[in-house]
Formats: structure tokens, sequence, C-alpha cells
């Protein structure tokens, strides 16, 4: 039965992959809040990404209705908590712990300040960095959005490929794959240089604006 199971897993690798992931949350923050690990789904995951990040959110809806549309019981999970551990620490163990807590509180908060002055200054950075980078990416807005059209398309056009040849007959079928490939291979040769086109002129707009900059400063 698991050598079955095995062989259909081997030769459908698209089914049998994680649905959730499991965060382990430290043993005391279970015990003191009374709640197990932090589950949630990858669909949860993508639909959250789509919403915080607007340039990742097509990939993101795209890849959750594809692999995670809600046909396995796992992409349900949601967020939550799993369940506590029955076998919870005295009260008096608990006071105990949140004394040792409180006593190395003053030096995680020094570590925090740390932390978030530093990450401060990086945002501040990044920000600084994104207002000089606008323009290039300004520029070349049409141009990126032409070539994913682009890529799009191609890709119509493999899967329209893949669905018709069922149908050629067997003794033309050898020279109908060969001219398909070929004319399908040239307009993907064709796309590779165009994005790469663009891609360059994206970085000399940006090594442009760069080097305007007054003192000259490095790239982030």
């Amino acid at each position: 039965m698991q050598k079955a199971q095995d062989d259909y897993i081997e030769a459908h690798p698209n089914v049998d992959y994680d649905r959730f992931v499991t965060l382990h949350l430290p043993m005391d923050a279970r015990f003191e809040f009374n709640v197990g690990d932090l589950a949630v789904s990858a669909r949860e995951l993508l639909t959250m990404l789509a919403e915080k990040d607007p340039d990742m959110a097509e990939t993101a809806v795209a890849i959750r209705n594809e692999f995670y549309a809600g046909d396995d019981t796992n992409d349900h999970v949601g967020l939550g908590f799993d369940p506590p551990d029955p076998n919870r620490p005295s009260r008096e163990e608990l006071a105990e712990k949140r004394r040792a807590r409180a006593k190395l509180k003053p030096e995680r908060d020094a570590e925090i300040r740390k932390f978030f002055e530093l990450h401060e200054r990086s945002d501040e950075s990044h920000d600084e960095w994104a207002a000089i980078a606008a323009p290039a990416r300004a520029a070349v807005a049409a141009e990126r959005l032409a070539v994913r059209h682009r890529s799009k398309a191609l890709d119509r056009d493999w899967d329209a490929f893949v669905i018709q040849r069922e149908t050629w007959p067997p003794e033309q079928r050898e020279r109908l794959e060969q001219e398909a490939r070929t004319r399908l291979k040239q307009q993907e040769d064709e796309l590779d240089r165009e994005s790469q086109r663009v891609a360059d002129k994206y970085s000399d707009l940006l090594d442009q604006a760069y080097a305007s900059i007054e003192p000259k400063a490095e790239k982030p």
C-alpha cells in the first residue's frame, strides 16, 4: 500500500506538498497564554502577501488559485493556534517564569531599542533610494508591462500547443511538433532579448540617477 502511494507521489510531484506551516512557539509562551503552536495555511499566507505587497499580488493570487485553491482540507486551516498542552505548569511555576523574564527585561529592552534604531535608519535609507530610483522605474514601467503581457501570451501559446498536439495525426505529429516548437522557441528568444534590453535600460537609468547625487553615495 505504501509503495503504491509513494509511486503515485513520485509520478505526480504536484500532489503531495505542504499546504500549511506551523510556527513552534516558545514553550513558556504556550504555557503562559494556554495556547498551542501557531498554524497558518499557505492559502492564507498568499492572500496576506497579495494584500500587503501590490507588486506581488498578481503572482501570489495566481499561485494560491492554482495550487491552494481549497481542494484540500489543509487549505482551510486559516490562521490560528493549535490546542494547548494539557500538561501546563502550576500557577506558581508560571509566576516564577514571569519573574525570570522580568529580570531580563532591561537587557531585552536595550536590544529592542538598538534594533529599531538600526531599522529606522535602514527605512530612511531605503526611502531615500526609492525616491531616487522612482523616475527610472517610471521610465521603464510601460516596457516592463509589455514584457509581462508578452510572457503571458507566450505561455498561452505553449498551452495551446500542448493541447492541440493531442489531436494531430500520428503520421504528421513529429513534423507539426517540430514546426510549432521552432516558432515558439523563436518567440521565446525574442522575448528574452527584449526583457534583457529593458533590464539593461533600467540599470543604466539607475546608474545615472546615483551618479547625479552629490556627494556620490554608494548604492544600497
